[in-house]
């Protein structure tokens, strides 16, 4: 099994951009108070602020298609909105060893890689880096 370096997490970000597609890290806010509870990021701020340029061991990240300007969320959400109409209004999949997963960010792991999918399915990145191909091409 291949282990997180910064090779690897250089390849994986290189992989996504071939296909069309940036990443943009995920971020969750913690609470304030005792009674409050764990939210997301609004989209906008996600675009806006959390573009990344290198990933890293740790974080989660998901995947938005590349645009002229990667920190304007009209751009981003006409582009991803193009995707939907690619995909037929299906959700973007991911083929692993022949299964289609649903697909929209990864976790990196030092043993491997985390897909975001219902199933929560873990991957060595040399599987990630193939699986990729599968993408649909994003811009």
């Amino acid at each position: 099994m291949d282990q997180y370096s910064s090779r690897i997490a250089k390849e994986v970000l290189e992989k996504f951009k071939m296909k069309g597609w940036n990443l943009y890290r995920s971020v969750i806010a913690s609470p304030k108070t005792e009674t409050d509870t764990f939210f997301f990021s609004p989209p906008g701020d996600i675009i806006r602020y959390n573009l990344t340029q290198h990933l890293e061991l740790g974080r989660s990240y998901v995947m938005l298609p590349a645009v002229n300007d990667p920190r304007n969320p009209g751009q981003v959400f006409g582009a991803l909105e193009k995707v939907a109409q690619k995909l037929d209004r299906k959700i973007q999949t991911i083929n692993l060893k022949g299964i289609d997963y649903p697909f929209t960010g990864i976790t990196l792991e030092k043993n491997g890689v985390k897909i975001h999918c219902p199933e929560g399915i873990r991957t060595t990145y040399s599987a990630l880096i193939e699986a990729l191909d599968s993408l649909v091409q994003a811009s």
